[in-house]
Order: structure tokens, then C-alpha cells, then sequence
């Protein structure tokens, strides 16, 4: 997935010094208005790591971080405290979610063509 600033209309996520990793990851679920289930669908692990995550009991590995952080669109730093300023457009990350899914639709579509002229 692409990182950096998306465009359109931004929304500004409270800037808090010291908001915890936990505090930030369930923000950014609500503001997708995301479950921990759908979450944990996209970061391939259970609900209960999210759920863990979310309450503090657990932080995510270095690559779990890394994943987050580019499924949000938002930076690893941000996550942990280490920036407090970011932007994040729920609407721009709703729109590739759909993209991606209508792509590997079509892909999935043209390979079962595929298989239906190759029995021919």
C-alpha cells in the first residue's frame, strides 16, 4: 500500500503528546468506522490481538506496526508518540479499499474466463 499524505478533504485527527499506541489504534478504527474484526480481517491476525492492541495489554511487532500504519495512512512515528501531527482522509482509504477489491474481482473474473475457454 502507498504512505504519505492522501489528498481531498482531510480530516485532522486530535494531536495528543502523549497518547498511547492503544489510544491511537482504536481512534483511527473508529474514524474508519471499522470492528476489531474487520480489522483483523485486513492485518491477518484474530480479533483478540486487536482487542489487545486496543486496550493496551499488547503492542504490535515492528511489522504488525508497519501494516497498521500503511493501512491507515498514517506514519509508524504517529503511532507510537513520536509524532504528534497527521492527516488522515477516512473517504480516500474507503475508496482504494474498494478499488483493490473491484480490481482482484475483475482479475478473478478474467481467470475464470479463462478457464471456461481453455475447456472449450
Amino acid at each position: 500500500m502507498k504512505t504519505g499524505k492522501l489528498t481531498g478533504e482531510k480530516l485532522k485527527i486530535k494531536a495528543k503528546k502523549n497518547t498511547l499506541f492503544h489510544e491511537k489504534m482504536k481512534e483511527l478504527r473508529s474514524i474508519y468506522g471499522m470492528s476489531q474484526e474487520d480489522v483483523s480481517k485486513v492485518l491477518l491476525v484474530s480479533k483478540q490481538t486487536i482487542s489487545n492492541y486496543e486496550t493496551g495489554f499488547r503492542e504490535p511487532s515492528l511489522d504488525s506496526l508497519i501494516k497498521i500504519a500503511d493501512f491507515f495512512h498514517v506514519s509508524a512515528d504517529w503511532l507510537i508518540g513520536r509524532n504528534t501531527s497527521n492527516d488522515v482522509d477516512p473517504a480516500n482509504v474507503l475508496m482504494e479499499i474498494k478499488e483493490k477489491m473491484r480490481l482482484e474481482k475483475i482479475a478473478k473474473l478474467r481467470q475464470e474466463l479463462a478457464d471456461l475457454e481453455g475447456q472449450k
